[in-house]
């Protein structure tokens, strides 16, 4: 997930920054929502390497950081639904 924060904070000035992650939250919990539903498996990563992310989704990493990275996949097969152990 990146922002764009030159043309969020032209729009709300010095909250521009607060907005930009506040977005992220909103869009985060939605990602969640939306692999729970399909019963996925989904988790935030808040440590990535900033400048090889960029790289690989072709963003400049000034202008557009990346703020984190989300993932999702099947559901594994170590526990149900509720986190208990599969038998």
């Amino acid at each position: 997930m990146t922002s764009v924060l030159k043309r969020t904070m032209a729009k709300y000035l010095h909250r521009g920054y607060r907005f930009a992650l506040y977005d992220c939250g909103a869009l985060t919990q939605s990602l969640y929502l939306a692999g729970t539903a399909l019963d996925l498996d989904t988790c935030v990563v808040g440590g990535i390497y900033d400048d090889e992310l960029s790289r690989f989704l072709g963003v400049n990493s000034v202008e557009e950081p990346a703020q984190l990275a989300f993932l999702v996949g099947p559901r594994s097969s170590g526990c149900d639904p509720e986190g208990n152990p599969a038998s």
